[in-house]
């Protein structure tokens, strides 16, 4: 990726949350199901160049934790 085209990609988004990187709910489309940071491995490759690969496999393991069967856990 182009550093022009990482600054581009890290306009579209302005923030980065942690249980938006975790949990799939980040990103909200309608008529489609959510999605966590990790489903767009071109925002996190930008966001984490060089290590992208290992972040979304850490993320993928939580989310496998606080989602499982693909619902999300109800916190109190």
């Amino acid at each position: 990726m182009l550093d022009r085209e990482r600054v581009c990609l890290l306009d579209e988004v302005s923030f980065i949350n942690a249980s938006g990187l975790v949990m799939r709910i980040a990103i909200r489309h309608a008529n489609r199901p959510p999605q966590a940071f990790f489903d767009r491995p071109m925002w996190m490759h930008a966001w984490f160049p060089g290590y992208a690969d290992d972040v979304i496999a850490l993320c993928l393991r939580l989310n496998a934790i606080l989602e499982p069967d693909g619902q999300r856990v109800r916190f109190p």
